[in-house]
């Protein structure tokens, strides 16, 4: 035999070290995972599940994140003025009017608008006995306070006396209460002249947008001053936000700064991303709400990490001949290895692509029977996408570590 042939044979795997090493595992992990279709349905069909419900419980999560603070969202402000205990939109820690007026005095501050919230409106639609509680926001319908077009091109309406546009991003709840209907706003005639799409929160269903002037007479009610003792108080002095735009060209850390030093200590100056993250950290950290979709997260993980490895190993039992042959041609505990992550892999890819458009409409039908903002972004697909490799890829490990530990001779 000549040197060249007898070279080729060693460069053979397996032939010149005894041991076998195969250019790639993937075919046959391929292979182990698909022979059986049935099984495949049903192991897809379980971490789909995990995943769906994984992104469900993100869903509700961020959701409730995001809904708490759709109204700073709308907002056209470069800085708010805000109570600096004012860490949600409760409008239980307002701050005192006067220091609108002050900020308006500071170098590089173009306006300041203020915004009143209460959120202990009653209303009930004419010729329906139901009331129902709704937050009441009131500013000034000559400024340009909200970013909404559907706002600013409706907003003149409401000069008119005891008028109010309407959220229609409310729950069934609120029958009756659109655009053009008649109704009492604590027991104050109001006339609904237009709608808006916001939407509600964890806390409120709908929001009602009105004048100052209406929103100061509709506080100034009987029913609402006796069960809010603020019959001797003016509902105008008090406000719950103040929306400051900034001069063109004025830095807006400079002005910051500056609003800050002049201002006393009862008002904190925030960028809206400031004030939307203390909000969120406010739902997230302090409510259970945020550790209860977060462990729902969590179970949703070792629900389908005990799918998977359930199914994986059955399957790995059936296959137990086959590994057992595997190892007795020479291959390693290493390439079983291996091939258990590849097969993971693959049962995670087959999962998403189930998974992910099913949660896209459970999205749609969560968003549409809650109002809520339900956003299926990249950021959490890619988040769901990462527990799912690794679930599978543990579980698939776990579920091969039989065969890997197994000896030939006693499975033949």
């Amino acid at each position: 035999m000549s040197s060249g042939s007898t070279r080729r044979e060693a460069e053979k795997p397996g032939l010149a070290t005894g041991k076998l090493r195969p250019r790639s595992t993937t075919p046959l992990a391929w292979c182990s995972l698909v022979h059986d279709r049935r099984r495949l349905v049903s192991s897809v069909a379980g971490v789909a599940f995990a995943v769906v419900l994984m992104l469900t419980e993100l869903g509700f999560f961020y959701a409730i994140e995001d809904g708490s603070t759709l109204l700073v969202d709308a907002l056209a402000a470069d800085l708010l003025l805000v109570n600096p205990l004012k860490d949600d939109m409760n409008p239980s820690k307002p701050l005192p009017r006067a220091r609108l007026a002050q900020a308006r005095a500071v170098a590089g501050v173009d306006s300041v608008s203020p915004v009143w919230i209460s959120r202990l409106a009653a209303w009930s639609t004419s010729g329906q006995a139901k009331r129902d509680v709704v937050r009441l926001v009131g500013f000034d319908p000559d400024d340009q306070v909200f970013l909404l077009p559907e706002i600013r091109s409706q907003q003149h309406l409401l000069e008119h006396p005891d008028t109010a546009l309407v959220d229609r991003k409310l729950r069934d709840s609120y029958g009756g209460l659109v655009a053009g209907a008649t109704g009492e706003l604590e027991g104050r005639r109001v006339d609904v002249v237009g709608d808006f799409s916001l939407g509600p929160d964890l806390q409120l269903n709908v929001n009602l947008l009105v004048s100052d002037q209406t929103f100061r007479r509709t506080l100034l009610q009987p029913s609402y001053a006796d069960s809010n003792a603020r019959r001797a108080v003016d509902p105008l002095d008090r406000v719950e936000l103040g929306a400051v735009r900034i001069a063109a060209g004025a830095d807006l850390d400079d002005v910051a700064r500056r609003l800050a030093d002049r201002l006393p200590d009862d008002v904190a100056v925030r960028t809206p991303e400031q004030f939307r993250d203390k909000v969120h950290r406010f739902w997230t950290r302090n409510q259970p709400v945020g550790a209860v979709f977060g462990l729902g997260f969590v179970v949703g993980f070792f629900i389908g990490l005990a799918i998977c490895y359930q199914v994986l190993y059955t399957d790995v039992v059936d296959q137990l001949p086959q590994f057992a042959t595997l190892k007795a041609m020479g291959y390693r505990g290493g390439f079983l290895l291996g091939l258990a992550v590849r097969r993971g892999c693959i049962l995670a890819v087959f999962a998403l692509l189930v998974g992910v458009p099913t949660s896209r409409l459970v999205y749609g039908v969560l968003g549409w029977l809650t109002a809520l903002p339900f956003s299926l972004t990249l950021a959490r697909i890619s988040t769901v996408a990462a527990a799912t490799i690794v679930m599978c890829v543990v579980a698939s490990v776990l579920a091969t570590r039989r065969a890997i530990l197994s000896d030939p001779a006693d499975v033949f």
